[in-house]
């Protein structure tokens, strides 16, 4: 019987160290810069929907769009820590501001279904505290699940003979108008409610601002296109949080943005038609304005 629990912990041990010097050089494979910034792009574009479907960086020239549906703030900043550590050449970050992602209600984005599992290896012990703080259980869900999240990203680099590359988001052409469906099923909605900023989305931005300007980078808030932005998107709130937080850093709201309804998808979002006019428009006009 000892004979067999010995070979049983030696066995165990070994089984126990492979595993971890696996996960320890998958999870340093995960992290090493691997993000390639064609030299003729300086704007890094963050954010969620709003920027992922309205911006589109092969338009926009000078800009490299890595935003993403349903990211929170605070895995932007995961994001844009990457990116900065990795390249000189950004000099400017344009990270989406509005209803859409910096309300208290889109924290469920951290703390419900969508949350980011590809980009936990990028987050460090202060993004670990906010889940902490906040959902214990879920943070344990994520420990249990990191294996995972960083040895499927590896297996496909090895297979591709390629560095190991996550999915940390691009520009999303969209092919489609929903936007009449959205009106007629908020055709009894109430519109003077008041917008509640979730505090996580506000201090992240606030340590982007911070990240950006330790490494020189100007850092700026932008509201892109939306339908009727002083009744759906909360424009005069939106506007009101950059003043009472982000007072010192450049805001542009493009909320009113003229385009054809054809052009807009949902409220927030713009489709490729709507994309390829704004796009145009800041390749032509942003830094000039």
């Amino acid at each position: 019987m000892k004979k067999f629990l010995g070979r049983l912990c030696f066995w165990g041990a070994v089984i126990f160290v492979v595993l971890s010097v696996m996960i320890g050089m998958s999870y340093y494979l995960i992290t090493t810069p691997t993000i390639n910034i064609p030299a003729n792009k300086n704007i890094l574009i963050l954010g969620d929907a709003t920027t992922e479907c309205s911006i589109d960086d092969n338009l926009f020239k000078r800009s490299m769009n890595i935003s993403q549906s349903a990211t929170h703030h605070l895995f932007s900043y995961c994001k844009l820590k990457k990116v900065l550590s990795s390249t000189q050449q950004i000099d400017t970050v344009l990270c989406a501001f509005s209803s859409n992602n910096i309300a208290k209600e889109k924290d469920v984005w951290l703390f419900g279904p969508a949350v980011k599992g590809q980009l936990i290896p990028f987050m460090g012990a202060d993004e670990w505290k906010v889940f902490w703080d906040n959902d214990k259980q879920l943070m344990l869900n994520l420990i249990v699940q990191l294996p995972k999240n960083i040895s499927i990203p590896m297996f496909r680099s090895v297979l591709a003979h390629r560095p190991a590359v996550v999915d940390i988001g691009a520009y999303l052409f969209l092919d489609r108008h929903s936007l009449p469906q959205e009106l007629q099923s908020r055709a009894n909605e109430t519109t003077d409610s008041v917008l509640v900023c979730s505090s996580i989305a506000l201090s992240h931005l606030r340590k982007m601002a911070e990240l950006c300007e330790q490494h020189n980078v100007t850092f700026c808030l932008i509201n892109c296109p939306s339908y009727q932005p002083e009744k759906y998107g909360y424009r005069k709130d939106v506007a009101a949080y950059h003043q009472q937080y982000f007072s010192d850093i450049p805001f542009y709201d493009y909320s009113d943005f003229a385009v054809p309804d054809s052009c807009h998808d949902k409220i927030p979002l713009l489709n490729y038609m709507g994309a390829e006019i704004f796009s145009a428009y800041l390749n032509e006009h942003f830094g000039k304005e």
